[in-house]
């Protein structure tokens, strides 16, 4: 025995010989709870022997103590990999990793990852972590992923009833109601061996689906069996009183809820709320005059509430008997003590229908406490009044100036609104609450409630009705339960041209039923010409109170989408407890990882092709929805460049550290495909100041030229080499926005996520002033964002600052455009005047004949065809050239002259540089290249003949009255007197702009951009490391 005890001695010191010193020390402090400092001493001893399993587990194990699930996992892990015979660590290793989950705040899909790995690792290891991974795709709405689970589970213990009926629930959504009823069926045998009592809603779901499929049970029970014992079991739908319609009722299952209580009232027919209940179940199914029958009944019988009223009043409503309806809606109104603002809409609705509009305006007004603002109208006298008035007058100014200043700003129209509404100014009132209406993205019923209001008050009742009916239909319906109810697309799979889109829709608060109508495909509003939508009719899984599982089958390929984006919406009416409808037009607010990444990877997977379009859904902005885009095909969607692509991510993945420590700046210009703007000039300015430096451009771009002295530093464009470098880069510099780095609406995957998130300089190719472009340029916009801004001068830097673009001071970078330093003024050799008005938003995408009605048109097709044009410029031997925007230049063929000293310039004929430095004089409109001009000090003219629907469609930066640099005119006449004039003393009008220049730049008019740009990048990227 001696000798036994020794050898056990003997072979323990040898263990200990072999364990690192500190994991012996680690062992000590872990005996005696000392969690943290046996943490430390493990991780030494890994240092000391990184190989030592034991060091892993045990460091895993002071973590897991101290709660630190995360690493506790991780290492127990790696003990497991350098040891795997050790057993009982893969008990505390699956333990780690329960406690993560269960603790942990990551998403639903972060854990579901998780949990997935360690499960492929360890697929025999532990039931409770499956049951975990069961739970979490539950929540996620993963039903088809979470079967897959639950058939492994009861493979292995098939003693759960609880497993059998979620997979007779999930059976349900697929619409395999045997299966289903075979699961259910199973549930409640278990429930019965074990002495367990089953519920009354597992005995309703079985009898429902037999009633549905007709098969027989295993002990021949038939539906009644199973209906008898749950009305039996119920104790909180009053089942026994009312029979099973109840338990279809709470599904929404109103044709078998209806049949049901007709049942029912065979044996009670003198039951008011049994009677009431079939008339909600007629209701639903849209069969007006049975529901209304019962209704009466019912309410003969009982009385009733408030609400039977109501729905009797809209069924009377849906049957037009309008009298009826209207004396049903008062009487529910009557009886409610604070009844529903869209019952008073409803009844408004009805009064107008029948032509009683005073009464009609005045039930609508009643939805709200004060009609009027401040006090109503009837309790303030006449001085009161001028009191009144004297009191708003004092704002009107200020409120009228801001809205001038910020003209696409809903909330400074709808303050001014206010403002003329207390002064009594309602016809002031109405424009401007208009205004801000148009100018809001999203619908609100208050703004609604005042223009409706404001008209009503000006004597235009027949609008305000309208208004009002706008509430009603498409507002207070839609907008009380919209936040209530939570749209998840679990799942979109397509196959042979047809997209099938998986939908969870649950409610926070119950709803007596929803019907959920269509899928709806709009056109979004900005580049619809017609409003085109096309419904799709779902496919219901699965229904209860709180949730609806449903699909929707949407076949495009014989459908003409119209170009460009298209949205999706749920069309759906929700049947609410407090006896309304709501029509309800829901988008997705949730969108489940698995199709976020199908979508973020690479969507061109679910694209078809419509001519020479394709279409394709992809990722909203928000993340949260999915839409549809149809953009013309071009050549890089071609399957090559996928290839290319994949090759790139797979070599950058390989020599990711040698590639990113090369520092690249990448520089391009407009969809890489010129070499003309600022970019190409600072490349010029920097190239053979630092390696690493390239010039992204289309291979068969006509610019390609202009760069041919710099080949090794050109990349082709959507190249393998420009693929890798868009990946690798530090930084990317360009007079456009970041989207123009890569294929246009086609950058996916990681290259996506290098055109948005890579460090960025912004050039810019034009001064921020006179367009309020803001939305693109912001810093917290996706398709700008820049880390550093360059602008021209401090006024521009200024104009950044105060109109919340987002920067702050230190991100931008004044200094001219690289492209100034290399003008020169040539209006000494040169007789011209350049006329060159910038786009209007509205003229895009007009057909001739349109283009030819608008008055952008009509205005320059007589100034250009003036005889009094035509002789000034003969008197002064002056040639105009006429220079149309790229973006309309196709309208151009509509223009005549009868002067030879006007020259319409055609698209490539002579380029804006070389016109901008001929010219005497620069006549504009809302276009940056006026500042051009004025670096050259010469003098601008400004017509602005649609300077208010211009501010109202573009807006601008500055103020026209006060910040314009140069003078403006509003007339064809006008300018023409004010080119004489500039023409006759030019000398004084060429100082004068001299000045305006000096003002505007200083001595940085001197300066070549590039060099201060160049140095506050070097500074920049310094701080990226």
């Amino acid at each position: 025995m001696r000798e036994v005890i020794a050898k056990v001695f003997s072979a323990l010191n040898i263990m200990r010989s072999r364990n690192p010193s500190a994991y012996n020390s680690g062992l000590v402090q872990f005996r005696n709870k000392k969690w943290l400092a046996a943490e430390k001493l493990f991780l030494v001893a890994i240092d000391e022997k990184p190989d030592h399993a034991p060091s892993y587990f045990k460091l895993g194990m002071s973590e897991f103590r101290q709660k630190k699930y995360d690493l506790a996992y991780n290492h127990i892990a790696l003990a497991l990999e350098k040891n795997p015979t050790q057993s009982q660590w893969s008990v505390q290793l699956s333990q780690a990793l329960n406690n993560a989950v269960s603790s942990s705040k990551k998403p639903s899909w972060e854990k579901e990852k998780l949990l997935r790995s360690h499960l492929a690792e360890y697929p025999e290891n532990d039931i409770e972590l499956r049951k975990q991974l069961v739970n979490l795709l539950k929540k996620q709405g993963k039903w088809w992923q979470e079967q897959e689970q639950l058939e492994v589970l009861v493979s292995r213990d098939d003693s759960s009833a609880d497993l059998y009926f979620r997979l007779g629930e999930i059976s349900e959504v697929k619409d395999a109601r045997e299966a289903a009823f075979r699961y259910f069926e199973k549930a409640i045998h278990i429930n019965d061996s074990q002495g367990i009592t089953s519920s009354a809603d597992w005995y309703y779901r079985a009898g429902y689906l037999l009633q549905c499929t007709g098969v027989k049970s295993q002990d021949d029970n038939g539906q009644n069996f199973y209906y008898d014992k749950a009305i039996a079991l119920d104790d909180a739908l009053d089942a026994k009183r009312y029979g099973v319609g109840v338990f279809h009722q709470q599904r929404a299952l109103w044709k078998a809820a209806r049949d049901a209580y007709l049942d029912q009232l065979l044996n009670h027919p003198t039951d008011g709320e049994l009677h009431y209940c079939a008339g909600l179940a007629y209701d639903h199914c849209n069969q007006w005059e049975e529901a209304a029958r019962h209704y009466q009944i019912g309410l003969a019988i009982s009385g009733g509430l408030p609400k039977w009223h109501y729905k009797l009043a809209y069924v009377l409503e849906m049957q037009e008997k309008w009298d009826s309806a209207i004396d049903a809606y008062r009487y529910a109104i009557l009886m409610h003590s604070k009844p529903p603002a869209q019952w008073r809409h409803r009844l408004g609705s009805v009064l107008k229908k029948v032509g009683r509009y005073q009464e009609a305006i005045e039930t609508h007004i009643s939805t709200q406490e004060k009609p009027g603002i401040d006090l109503h109208g009837e309790l303030v006298d006449g001085s009161l009044r001028a009191y009144k008035k004297s009191v708003s007058a004092s704002a009107v100014h200020l409120l009228e100036e801001e809205s001038r200043k910020h003209p696409d700003e809903a909330s400074s129209w709808y303050s001014l609104g206010k403002i003329y509404e207390k002064a009594e100014q309602w016809g002031a009132a109405v424009d401007v609450y208009q205004k801000a209406i148009d100018r809001k993205s999203t619908k609100s019923a208050g703004w609604y409630q005042r223009l409706a209001y404001s008209l009503y008050s000006s004597g235009q009742t027949e609008k305000a009705l309208s208004v009002f009916d706008t509430i009603n239909d498409d507002l207070l319906l839609s907008t009380i339960h919209k936040k209530e109810v939570n749209v998840v697309l679990s799942d979109l799979a397509y196959a042979q041209g047809v997209y099938r889109f998986w939908f969870k829709l649950s409610f926070k608060h119950p709803v007596l039923a929803v019907d959920v109508h269509s899928l709806v495909i709009d056109q979004r509003e900005a580049y619809a010409e017609a409003a085109t939508n096309f419904n799709f009719l779902p496919t219901i899984h699965y229904q209860s109170k709180n949730e609806v599982y449903y699909s929707f089958d949407v076949d495009l390929r014989d459908i003409e989408l119209a170009f460009l984006y298209h949205d999706y919406s749920i069309s759906m009416t929700l049947f609410a407890e407090n006896g309304c409808r709501y029509d309800v037009k829901r988008k997705t607010n949730t969108v489940i990882e698995d199709v976020k990444d199908k979508l973020r990877e690479y969507p061109l997977t679910f694209s078809f092709s419509q001519d020479q379009y394709i279409v394709y859904p992809y990722l909203t902005a928000s993340q949260k929805s999915v839409s549809f885009i149809k953009r013309h095909y071009n050549q890089f969607d071609d399957a090559r460049y996928r290839e290319l692509e994949l090759q790139a991510i797979e070599e950058y993945k390989d020599n990711m550290e040698s590639l990113k420590a090369k520092k690249v700046w990448l520089i391009f210009e407009k969809f890489s495909n010129t070499a003309q703007d600022n970019a190409y000039y600072f490349f010029l300015d920097i190239v053979k100041k630092r390696d690493n430096v390239y010039y992204i451009i289309d291979k068969d771009s006509p610019d390609r030229k202009n760069l041919s002295e710099y080949k090794d530093r050109v990349v082709n464009f959507m190249s393998k080499e420009h693929m890798l470098l868009l990946l690798s880069c530090e930084l990317m510099i360009s007079s456009e926005t970041r989207g123009h780095a890569y294929a246009w609406r086609r950058v996916f995957g990681p290259f996506r996520e290098a055109v948005f998130n890579k460090p960025y300089v912004f050039l810019q190719h034009g001064v921020t002033a006179m367009k309020k472009n803001d939305i693109n340029l912001a810093k917290t916009s996706h398709i700008c964002a820049a880390d550093r801004f360059v602008v021209t001068c401090e006024f521009e830097r200024n104009v950044i600052l105060r109109d919340n673009f987002g920067y702050l001071a230190s991100e931008l970078i004044v200094a001219p455009f690289p492209r100034w330093h290399t003008f020169v003024d040539q209006s000494e050799k040169f007789d011209e005047i350049f006329l060159m008005p910038t786009w209007r938003n509205w003229l895009e995408g007009l057909e001739d004949e349109e283009f030819r009605a608008t008055e952008y048109f009509k205005e320059y097709t007589s100034l250009l065809s003036s005889l009094k044009l035509a002789e000034v410029l003969d008197r002064y031997k002056v040639k105009l050239n006429f220079y149309l925007h790229p973006k309309i230049i196709e309208q151009l063929k509509h223009f005549e002259v009868v002067s030879d000293h006007v020259n319409l310039i055609q698209f490539g004929q002579a380029s804006v540089r070389d016109l901008l430095m001929r010219a005497k004089l620069l006549i504009t409109d809302y276009s940056s290249v006026a500042w051009d001009f004025y670096y050259l000090k010469k003098p601008v003219l400004f017509f602005q003949f649609d300077v208010e629907k211009y501010l109202t469609f573009h807006g601008s930066h500055i103020d026209f009255d006060t910040e314009l640099p140069g003078p403006r005119v509003f007339g064809g006449q006008s300018l023409i007197a004010s080119v004489d004039a500039a023409l006759k003393d030019y000398r004084s009008e060429k100082h004068h702009a001299g000045e305006i220049g000096q003002r505007l730049f200083g001595a940085m008019s001197e300066e070549n951009g590039s060099e201060i740009i160049f140095r506050n990048l070097e500074i920049f990227t310094k701080s990226l490391h």
